[in-house]
């Protein structure tokens, strides 16, 4: 941020720049995870959600499991269990978790006793001997075979049915969403397949097919199954067994194992909870929820939006909107079929290929549709689709939008709608798009009636809601959730929050501004999906230019290293098919690059117009038709009034190669290129999160929001920097940006404070003189804005203090996920832990800590063998058989931490510190020396639920507390040159010497922004021990979002 003095000559002239008042720059991290750049990004939340979500379901497991035992228990169908004894944890689920153990030993025992006798029984009818010794791991599947055709005993019979409990199978519900490596398509194909192998090996049941599996040739578990199966299966098991145990297998025991509502048991599966409050409000009606996308009100929205932004480019470069007539016919065949290719809406509109959208070229690939309707008459038809009233599809929506289960939509399919079992089927496995849109019901219903007689939406907004901005300016921004509560991007949030932290200091200490300038960063000015695709262009541009320096090499061997402008215009000249688009001549390699070339780079519109330096504004012209007809005119205003050769260039550029071609044809259309158009294009960002920027910052003016308040693109902001030479100041001298300084925004700001409309045109003055005198030189000299401004702005930029937003807050993992064993003594005596890990994992500095040496030097031998036939070592029994060995136990000299008690108890380490408590002893001499206490993340959430105060002043070793310290705060210490430093602290850990750990510190300058392996890589990176940091006179201060330093308060 900067603020600039300035003065205003008449009354409604513009502010003149006449001095630099004051200049920072306040970082933060985007509060959310993941590459943003990549459109990546997840909110933080989303991990911890992911593990409760885990932790819920593993529990309603538990818990559905302790009610079918309990039930089979009390029929006499399982052994009797002891109650457990009192957890000390005093909670259900402690004793949950109890019972839970001891079911779990039950059922070991019972199966180990039903696998002797059932093994005797085998023997006798003639079993092999791989069937009885696998009989350990496959007695369930056995019993649930057997129960299909012979009497079983009650014990056995309850095994079967709690075997069903444990596994029950896939059931598809259409709200929950699968699994990150879940495809819903291969799910069921795979349950599909495995039905198909039941009916040819003619099973009847599912635990049938598998009782005849070979478990060492053939595996039983990890595969798809359906809950329709066991379903099946339980009602075939039931038929039989209850002709034998007629007095135990009542109809009121089945309905209690096939569950409720109320108490789930084997199959009942509950719905998912509404989510109805989490649904953001309308952005217009703010007593309203957001509309689903999916809703006929907000197809036609979205579809008529863009159709009423739609323009025609005609064969000739004139830019018209579609007639009445056309616009209507487009409608119609969007609302039926959804998207349209741009192809596909001339072939409709009865256009040629000549003719263009203006959206071609651009991210948009097809004019949008209604999505919704398009898919439903894919089941329905046309006919009958159209035959329905409005209500009646409206209906038809709510029902697949609100419906969770697949076969309840199926059924309403058939009876509601009148589907045959075909169509039923696709339309109960129809998903919608499950987002929201940013209005409401209410709100589309005003808008939709004014958009369809093709007012634009902005127009139309105006018209039902009129001016929404505050007619009263508030004296400081108000908290951004008071009023924009709409708001959901966490990225544009944070950014908001901390502009507000900045902009009301500003007010406080200096006044409110008379003119606010702001850009947005690309990646806040841009949504997830067109960051995607910015990133695949990038991606894509960076191979093109590698392909051009290849191809220049080769045409050119002695050329040396092609440097960027090369590549470009090699580029360039493979879009055009290596002909001047001007003058149809052809272009060789030698004529481009040579000593004496006769082609070179020019813009289609004047850079002194448009100021766009851009690859989409260049093209390849022959020299001398550049500097005598071409010049410093548009393709038309040189070349139109001559129709033979203007359609001659016309159809060269059409035929460019590339995605960029469209996008040229319309530049070389442009009939009037006026400089104030591209201007207020330059100083007006019209993206959504600009706009909501500038909306917030409006509420300092009320009404006059719009002459206060600017936000811009951003192109310019190079030029001013560049012409300026402000990437000098924080560089060595050279031209290029410096990214490694967080004060490089500062400069940024700047640049943008000076990008006013009077300095936009005299850059294209300039740059229009230099264009007709034929320079090369982009501007020329440029008038400073004030004089002295270079020192001014080299002196306030080395002077500002970096403010860093730091959070204090508990929250994020407590400990790492991994389970250690108990601490464990190793051959000499040292205390270590035991954890598994996959051999694949392993290299062979491993081999050395794996536990057991026979599997340490079977897993020896295979990385000696490096056996491509062998995915993992092997093991060989008594009896000759080879068992892989996928997983080892590594030795590890960690400490882990004990949490929870009893059977739940677990050794964890402790994973990230909260900060560090420091406080000032006295040695046996008297000598002042520093201690610190480190706080886990752990130990902090511990003293938060227990009401405490997460920082201690008071230590049980005594000491007089100084400070405490987390990651992100500043620290002042003394330099080598007599100075005072400020550093900003990266991480806190320990350093463990003979047993005892000392609290180490790790900082960097507190402008440094390199990635952590640059710091190092430098050896800038800092890390000391407290009683270093004592001698350094270190102290802790707090910097106000204007840099301000000053002392910390703890």
């Amino acid at each position: 941020w900067t603020l600039l003095a300035a003065r205003q000559g008449k009354p409604d002239t513009p502010l003149r720049p006449v001095g630099l008042v004051a200049a920072g720059t306040r970082v933060f991290d985007a509060g959310v995870e993941g590459d943003i750049e990549k459109g990546r990004e997840k909110s933080r939340a989303v991990q911890r959600r992911e593990a409760r979500l885990a932790r819920r379901g593993t529990d309603r497991r538990a818990r559905r499991m302790h009610l079918v035992y309990s039930i089979l228990e009390r029929a006499g169908l399982l052994p009797s269990l002891d109650p457990p004894s009192n957890s000390s944890e005093g909670n259900s689920r402690g004793i949950r978790e109890q019972e839970s153990q001891l079911r779990h030993e039950t059922l070991v025992t019972l199966d180990r006793e039903l696998a002797e006798k059932w093994r005797e029984k085998l023997r006798s009818e003639g079993a092999d001997k791989d069937k009885l010794r696998q009989i350990n791991h496959t007695i369930p599947y056995i019993l649930r075979a057997r129960a299909l055709d012979e009497k079983l005993e009650p014990y056995e019979v309850g095994r079967a049915i709690y075997h069903l409990a444990q596994r029950r199978g896939f059931l598809s519900n259409r709200k929950s969403p699968l699994k990150k490596d879940e495809d819903l398509g291969k799910v069921k194909g795979d349950i599909n397949k495995l039905q198909e192998k039941i009916e040819e090996t003619g099973s009847r049941t599912l635990g049938e097919y598998f009782s005849k599996l070979d478990p060492e040739e053939e595996r039983i578990r990890q595969r798809w199954t359906g809950r329709k199966m066991y379903e099946e299966e339980f009602g075939k098991i039931w038929a039989v067994q209850q002709k034998h145990h007629p007095n135990i297998l009542t109809e009121d025991l089945k309905k209690q194992l096939i569950g409720s509502k109320r108490h789930p048991a084997i199959f009942y599966q509950r719905p998912l909870k509404s989510q109805k409050h989490l649904i953001g409000k309308c952005e217009l009606e703010k007593d309203r929820r957001r509309a689903p996308m999916a809703i006929l009100d907000f197809q036609r929205f979205r579809m008529i939006q863009m159709l009423n932004d739609t323009r025609v480019i005609t064969p000739m470069g004139e830019l018209r909107e579609m007639t009445a007539e056309e616009r209507e016919k487009l409608l119609a065949e969007l609302d039926i079929k959804g998207d349209l290719t741009f192809a596909k809406a001339k072939k409709v509109l009865g256009l040629s290929r000549e003719h263009h959208f203006n959206w071609e070229g651009g991210i948009e690939k097809r004019i949008i549709g209604n999505r919704t309707a398009a898919k439903l008459v894919e089941i329905f038809g046309i006919e009958r689709w159209k035959g329905f009233s409005e209500e009646e599809r409206n209906r038809i929506i709510e029902d697949v939008l609100s419906i969770q289960k697949e076969d309840t939509l199926f059924r309403r399919g058939i009876n509601a709608w009148g589907l045959d079992e075909e169509s039923a089927k696709k339309f109960s496995e129809l998903q919608l798009k499950p987002d929201y849109a940013r209005f409401s019901r209410r709100a589309l219903k005003k808008l939709l009636p004014l958009m369809q007689q093709g007012i634009p939406y902005k127009t139309a907004e105006k018209q039902v809601y009129g001016d929404r901005l505050a007619a009263d300016a508030h004296a400081s921004l108000p908290a951004v959730a008071d009023v924009l509560p709409e708001l959901r991007n966490p990225i544009v949030n944070r950014t908001l929050n901390e502009l507000r932290k900045v902009v009301n200091a500003v007010i406080r200490k200096y006044g409110k501004p008379a003119l606010i300038r702001i850009e947005l960063a690309r990646d806040l000015r841009n949504s997830a999906k067109q960051r995607k695709n910015i990133m695949k262009k990038i991606e894509d541009n960076r191979k093109a230019r590698e392909k051009a320096a290849e191809g220049i090499l080769k045409e050119m061997p002695h050329f040396g290293e092609p440097k960027r402008a090369d590549r470009e215009k090699w580029l360039l000249a493979d879009e055009c098919n290596w002909e001047c688009p001007y003058t149809g001549r052809q272009i060789s390699v030698s004529a481009l690059f040579g000593e004496n070339p006769q082609f070179d780079v020019e813009h289609i519109i004047p850079f002194s117009r448009s100021l766009d330096d851009s690859f989409l504004n260049k093209t390849i012209c022959e020299i001398a038709e550049n500097r005598n007809v071409k010049r410093n005119y548009t393709p038309y205003e040189a070349y139109g009034r001559d129709e033979e050769k203007w359609n001659q260039i016309l159809h060269r550029v059409k035929n460019f190669r590339g995605r960029a071609g469209n996008l040229k044809l319309e530049r070389f259309q442009v009939k009037e290129a006026k400089f104030e158009d591209f201007a207020s294009q330059q100083l007006n960002d019209t993206r959504y999160a600009s706009k909501l920027a500038k909306k917030y910052l409006g509420l300092l003016y009320g009404k006059d929001a719009a002459k206060h308040v600017q936000a811009g693109r951003g192109g310019v902001t190079k030029f001013i920097r560049d012409e300026l030479c402000l990437n000098a100041i924080l560089g060595d001298g050279g031209d290029e940006k410096k990214r490694t300084d967080h004060r490089h925004h500062a400069v940024d700001a700047i640049a943008i404070a000076l990008t006013s409309p009077g300095v936009v045109k005299m850059l294209s003055d300039a740059a229009r003189y230099n264009e007709e005198k034929g320079l090369r030189r982009r501007f020329g000299n440029i008038k400073s804005p004030w004089p002295g401004f270079f020192e001014d702005v080299r002196k306030a930029v080395e002077n500002i203090v970096a403010s860093h937003r730091v959070s204090r807050r508990v929250n994020g993992p407590l400990h790492e996920e991994t389970n250690y064993s108990p601490i464990k003594k190793d051959e000499n005596g040292r205390d270590c832990v035991h954890i598994r890990k996959p051999v694949e994992s392993l290299d062979k500095k491993n081999l050395k800590d794996i536990v057991d040496p026979v599997v340490r030097e079977r897993v020896r031998e295979w990385m000696e063998q490096a056996n491509e036939h062998r995915p993992y070592p092997v093991h060989k029994t008594k009896d000759g058989r080879e068992i892989p060995i996928k997983k080892v136990r590594i030795r590890k000299y960690d400490k882990p931490m004990t949490i929870g008690r009893d059977h739940r108890s677990r050794n964890v380490l402790s994973g990230s510190n909260h900060h560090l408590d420091i406080f000032e002893v006295t040695d046996k001499k008297g000598r002042p020396k520093w201690e610190g206490r480190l706080v886990s993340a752990f130990e902090a959430m511990q003293l938060k639920r227990q009401g405490k105060s997460v920082y201690s002043r008071e230590r049980k070793e005594g000491g007089k507390f100084l400070f405490s310290l987390s990651q992100g705060e500043i620290i002042e210490l003394d330099e080598k040159d007599g100075n005072r430093g400020l550093y900003r602290v990266r991480i806190l850990s320990q350093l463990n010497q003979r047993g005892i750990k000392y609290p180490r510190v790790s900082y960097v300058r507190i402008n440094d922004a390199r990635l952590k392996a640059d710091i190092l890589k430098a050896k800038e990176w800092n890390t000391k021990l407290l009683e270093p940091l004592r001698k350094l006179n270190c102290r802790k201060v707090t910097i106000t979002p204007l840099g301000e330093v000053r002392r910390a308060n703890d």
